[in-house]
């Protein structure tokens, strides 16, 4: 499996996500998905969260030229990016819960169309609690449709 630590140069970064370029969705989204369970969520992951979402069909092909997103991530507002990313899925979804305790933040996304179906992380930083939560709804998505070709187990 391929990760990267917190502790890896840019260019080692750019050379792991180039990798990830070739996998199916469901393979590259299982790698982010262990990688952001692991540490703390970078502006990369965000990239590469976009970029699955779109490739699985979960967020229009131009989002990541969407003037807003990109503000948002030069400016480092990972946050407000991802609540952009949440709100832009589809099927359209919505942060239900998103509360710190203790050391830990705790977040909760639902099919705004599925309310009962709901994505629950706990991590220890807001950012990586959403990336969490909706990479959860991003997979359920993707073996209710079918879309689960390559998937590796997580």
């Amino acid at each position: 499996m391929l990760s990267i630590s917190s502790a890896q140069s840019p260019r080692e970064a750019r050379a792991v996500s180039s990798e990830l370029e070739h996998m199916t969705p469901p393979e590259a989204l299982a790698s982010l998905m262990a990688r952001v369970q692991a540490g703390r969520v970078h502006e990369h992951h965000i990239w590469e969260a976009v970029r699955i979402l779109s490739q699985a069909g979960q967020l229009s092909d131009d989002f990541r030229y969407s003037p807003e997103f990109r503000a948002l991530m030069e400016r480092n507002a990972l946050r407000d990016a991802l609540l952009l990313v949440v709100q832009s899925t589809r099927p359209a979804r919505r942060i239900e819960f998103l509360h710190p305790s203790d050391s830990d933040w705790t977040c909760i996304v639902k099919f705004v169309d599925f309310p009962s179906a709901s994505f629950k992380a706990t991590q220890r930083d807001a950012v990586a609690a959403i990336l969490a939560a909706l990479l959860f709804s991003v997979r359920q998505h993707m073996v209710l449709s079918g879309n689960t070709e390559g998937e590796a187990d997580v």
